[in-house]
């Protein structure tokens, strides 16, 4: 949260990004004339980036968290003096509602389009990706496969053991989002998670890092999924 003498406003990531409040019917009608001017331009689609927290968790008031009379508790500070707004900010109670409300105002009657969502966190993605029957985003990029080793006390800093089942456990639930229509993808790395798989990096020698991915690649390909790789700027 960033204060002044005169405003106040939240942001998850820079401070120079504030957090668009979606409640607000005049902002997500801006948002859509903009989409809008850009598809009449002839543009093949959009990558909607942590779409997942477009709708917050609100207490009673329609108040986010550690706001000023808010009656709903944040997390307990830490020893960095931040709190993680992460659970109010992702998938909120109105997704599906916001999701469902910009294909009506920009997608509807348009051929040849393509939306690929950032859905971390998302409890149900296929609550929110299209199919015949619901029109919503076209498909989520998916990331719970980066993260089965990475949950130790320190998030993603934290390197846990895992098995080869854990990650078909993972991908068989992926599968079973699509079984009945729609599309995902699925990043293999981002620019905060540098392994093309998980342990990729840490494997022991170059000629079993190599056979470990390219065993992964046929494994991707083989799958209901598109699979993609963000580019690291390191």
């Amino acid at each position: 949260m960033i204060r002044s003498a005169v405003s106040a406003f939240h942001h998850q990531f820079s401070a120079r990004q504030p957090d668009l409040s979606w409640e607000r019917p005049e902002l997500r009608q801006a948002v859509y004339e903009m989409m809008n001017w850009w598809m009449d331009r002839g543009i093949d689609g959009f990558r909607m980036d942590v779409i997942s927290q477009i709708s917050k968790t609100l207490d009673s008031r329609g108040m986010l968290p550690g706001t000023d009379g808010s009656d709903k508790e944040i997390y307990p500070v830490g020893s960095d003096g931040y709190s993680s707004p992460f659970d109010f900010c992702t998938d909120g109670p109105r997704l599906d509602e916001f999701l469902h409300e910009m294909y009506e105002a920009v997608f509807a009657g348009r051929d040849s389009f393509l939306t690929v969502g950032e859905g971390r966190a998302i409890s149900l993605p296929a609550a929110h990706i299209s199919t015949r029957q619901r029109k919503n985003s076209t498909c989520f990029f998916l990331f719970d496969h980066v993260g089965i080793d990475d949950d130790g006390p320190a998030g993603k800093w934290s390197v846990v053991p895992w098995k080869v089942r854990d990650l078909r456990n993972v991908f068989a639930g992926y599968e079973e989002i699509v079984r009945d229509g729609g599309w995902t993808s699925l990043s293999t790395a981002t620019t905060t998670s540098l392994a093309s798989c998980p342990g990729g990096e840490t494997t022991s020698t170059e000629e079993l890092r190599l056979e470990v991915q390219r065993h992964l690649a046929s494994f991707f390909t083989c799958t209901r999924i598109t699979s993609t790789r963000a580019k690291n700027w390191e």
